[in-house]
């Protein structure tokens, strides 16, 4: 089984995952003649987002230029958006913390979502972020990765996932994870740092939502499918074995606790070029 089968593109297409997008792009109230920027676009599902948006109300003439530092995801969202007119969509390959010199006219609107928690040096990306806005442009993100993320009465429920992935582990492969090959925790902020964040590099902010999200089973499901939830919680484990852990862990926590969902906290934040 190849890495590429524990890509992320299986838990973006969850219901639950579209929407909160949504919610995000729909507070934007975007208007014609905007230049946005999908930073981050992995395989396209925010512009295509954007794009619906723009069009349900009514938007002409506004364009976006879809940036990754991905190839492969580039070549997947230009597949996926390959309806849309060259004229509305413009591919750039390109690292986070450079973007905008691959940009020949400032913008309106950034949009960076549920990736801003993989920047090491999220500093560095935010004052790219301020070289390619406009006057008066926004910045807006999501995370689910941050502190204050996993509601109180949730966190029984990761637990006892937990220990029961490593008791399958242990009980039906007799592994389990190797500490050696632990991959370095990414400090995970609060809302309020992220404010400090921008506010120190000349962005004011002009909202910040906490939305609370029912993930489904389903959801959880597709988590343990993905390479870098995998490897965070069981490093030095095959993902073929850790996801099936995880997998088996997660249904029998369902069963268990007699739930269907669990509450998922989203931070977003729209902060504007002061």
């Amino acid at each position: 089984m190849s890495n590429d089968q524990f890509g992320f593109s299986k838990f973006s297409d969850n219901d639950f995952y579209s929407n909160v997008n949504k919610a995000l792009i729909n507070s934007l109230e975007l208007e014609s003649d905007l230049k946005i920027v999908d930073l981050g676009c992995a395989s396209g599902g925010i512009s295509k987002i954007i794009i619906d948006n723009l069009q349900n109300t009514n938007c002409i003439n506004s364009s976006i230029i879809a940036v990754d530092h991905s190839k492969d995801a580039l070549k997947e969202a230009q597949f996926n958006l390959q309806s849309v007119s060259d004229s509305m969509i413009t591919f750039v390959q390109s690292r986070y913390e450079e973007f905008s010199s691959k940009i020949k006219e400032k913008v309106d609107l950034v949009v960076l979502c549920n990736a801003i928690h993989y920047l090491d040096d999220k500093e560095l990306v935010i004052q790219d972020v301020m070289k390619i806005l406009k006057p008066n442009g926004r910045f807006a993100f999501n995370s689910s990765f941050f502190d204050g993320a996993h509601p109180e009465h949730t966190k029984g429920f990761y637990r006892k996932w937990m220990f029961k992935a490593m008791k399958i582990l242990s009980r039906e492969f007799k592994m389990r994870p190797i500490k050696t090959d632990k991959i370095e925790s990414r400090v995970q902020l609060t809302p309020s740092q992220y404010h400090d964040v921008l506010e120190n590099c000349g962005m004011k902010i002009i909202n910040t939502k906490i939305r609370t999200v029912e993930v489904p089973l389903d959801g959880w499901l597709d988590i343990s499918g993905f390479k870098d939830f995998i490897e965070g919680i069981m490093p030095g484990i095959k993902l073929d074995i850790a996801s099936q852990c995880l997998q088996k862990a997660v249904k029998e926590t369902f069963d268990e606790m007699k739930i269907t969902f669990v509450n998922r906290n989203w931070m977003e934040v729209i902060a504007v070029k002061s």
